[in-house]
């Protein structure tokens, strides 16, 4: 019984630890991607983050920003859900305290592999 312990335990931390690509859906082979810089991004797809209205454009900056990188990731996989790594970045807040609405566009971006 120990023996199957240890072995089940050894591949629990195998299937653990994937590469990045591993992490990826497939589904950013749709559109099309180029290098740049030290990062491949999609060239002419974007993806659009949106906050609830806040009393703060910072709050509201914040909330669109995690909109925009759980949809990416959950589309494209993890490698590709950090609004950091995307390109063409545009923000906006429009609207007056208490109620300011605010948005992020971008295009997603990875890591080279």
């Amino acid at each position: 019984m120990r023996r199957f312990a240890s072995l089940a335990i050894i591949s629990v931390g195998l299937v653990g630890a994937q590469p990045a690509s591993a992490q990826e859906t497939g589904l950013h082979k749709m559109h099309a991607t180029a290098p740049s810089g030290g990062k491949v991004c999609m060239t002419s797809h974007e993806h659009y983050g949106e906050s609830p209205p806040v009393a703060s454009a910072k709050a509201g900056r914040t909330l669109a920003i995690n909109k925009w990188q759980m949809f990416t990731a959950e589309e494209y996989g993890k490698s590709w859900g950090s609004y950091a790594n995307a390109a063409g970045k545009r923000e906006k807040c429009t609207g007056s305290v208490p109620n300011l609405i605010c948005t992020v566009e971008a295009r997603p971006c990875r890591g080279r592999k």
